[in-house]
């Protein structure tokens, strides 16, 4: 019995979204390591690796773009501020925290951004993306079965 095409257009999405993602990455370390100078800071390295895996990620659209923009804000608060990764962390947390015009900013925005989060959760459960992500990283299956 053959799936419905429904069925396999999805997975070729799903399938065509992993590989974005993880060409995105590959694509943004190699031309991380292919740009750097020798005196760059870790801070830099992380923050130019960063800015090559954004712009691969919406060009792709792999994910979604306000997720990429999430993924960023969080990117550099574990990086920058991660002593075990970071030669000479900064105090992101604190800057982020203290910033009351960021926070006004943000919380203006919050009801908005909320319907987005729920809107994509929804898309990415009707899509089948965490079964799919589940599936290859317990190794129930390839990327070329997916």
């Amino acid at each position: 019995m053959s799936e419905p095409t429904t069925v396999v257009s999805e997975k070729k999405k799903r399938r065509r979204s992993i590989l974005s993602f993880l060409g995105s990455a590959v694509v943004a370390l190699a031309l991380t390591f292919l740009i750097k100078e020798p005196q760059f800071t870790d801070s830099q390295l992380y923050v130019l690796f960063l800015m090559f895996f954004a712009i691969g990620l919406w060009i792709t659209e792999a994910i979604p773009p306000f997720a990429v923009s999430l993924f960023i804000i969080a990117y550099l608060v574990f990086t920058l501020g991660n002593s075990n990764l970071n030669s000479a962390p900064e105090k992101i947390a604190d800057v982020v925290l203290s910033n009351e015009e960021l926070w006004e900013t943000d919380l203006s925005l919050l009801p908005g951004f909320l319907q987005m989060v729920r809107a994509s959760l929804l898309d990415m459960i009707n899509f089948g993306v965490f079964e799919t992500v589940k599936e290859v990283l317990t190794n129930n299956v390839s990327l070329n079965e997916a």
